[in-house]
This record gives C-alpha cells, structure tokens and sequence, in this order.
C-alpha cells in the first residue's frame, strides 16, 4: 500500500514520506527503496541506460510521454539526443494539442517496465538511486546536464 501510495506522489511528497519512514522503520524504509521505481529516477540514470530507454520506445509513445512528463525529465531526455533529433521531437510536440492521459500513464508503465528490466539485469542498483534521491540533505529538484556543468548533448555514463 505505501510503496502504491510512493508511486503516485510528487518527488516532494516521496521525500517526507520516506524520510517519516527512514526516522520510524528504516528496515521497511530500505524495503520500499529496493522497490520503488519512478520516473523521478531517469535523472539518475547513465547517459547510456537513459538513451536505451529512450531508443526503445515508439515514436508515438515517446513523443507522447514528452509532452506529459514533467518539464525537468523532458529537458532531461532532450539534453541527451542529438540537436537534428531534438529538434525534429519539438516540431512534432508543437502539432500535438494535448495528449489523453490514460495513453500517458501507459507509455509510462512501459518506461518504468524498462528500468525495472535494467534492475533486474543488475545494470542498475535501485536501491543506490533511491538513496541519491532520497538523501536526507536532498533539496527538490534533479541533477541535471545544466547544474553539474556537463555541455548539453554530452552522454553522461
């Protein structure tokens, strides 16, 4: 129920859960970081596992979670592709007038399915990227391209 409940928060909502959580049961704390997976993680991914989850979808389905998803993940993800590609993405979100959200939230099962397949593979530690995000000194926000000062384009791995 809490990790359910930790899937349909915002980021700040999941940060004073988790940290309500880690101060009263930090066993069940370590439980639910070993499980949760959202779309608050692709920050933390490489550069190589964020461009594989990237390639991997449709056309479609990736420019419709780019038009719904938060603006940070999709600066995110643009910052990451070639600018020929970037730019051909923005032409084809400004034709898009809105996108059906039940269509949104399976893309993003689908993005999610796949990083719960990188973690099952062992090319990522949920657990490390849920400590990252859940640091108790963490302030909201992502890490980004912009504030650890890597040029935007650059793969980060």
């Amino acid at each position: 129920v809490l990790l359910d409940l930790l899937e349909k928060s915002n980021l700040d909502e999941q940060r004073k859960i988790m940290v309500n959580l880690m101060n009263t049961n930090p066993e069940a704390g370590r439980a639910i970081k070993l499980k949760l997976i959202t779309p608050e993680m692709l920050p933390y991914l490489k550069g190589g596992h964020l461009l594989e989850l990237v390639i991997g979808l449709e056309r479609d389905d990736l420019l419709t979670f780019l038009v719904a998803t938060k603006n940070h993940i999709r600066e995110l993800i643009m910052s990451h592709a070639p600018e020929e590609l970037t730019e051909s993405w923005q032409e084809d979100m400004e034709d898009i007038s809105s996108v059906d959200e039940s269509q949104y939230q399976i893309v993003e099962m689908r993005i999610l399915g796949k990083i719960r397949t990188l973690a099952s593979s062992g090319a990522i530690n949920i657990l490390e990227i849920n400590d990252m995000i859940f640091a108790p000194n963490k302030k909201s926000g992502s890490p980004t391209k912009q504030n650890l000062n890597i040029p935007k384009n650059t793969i980060v791995s």
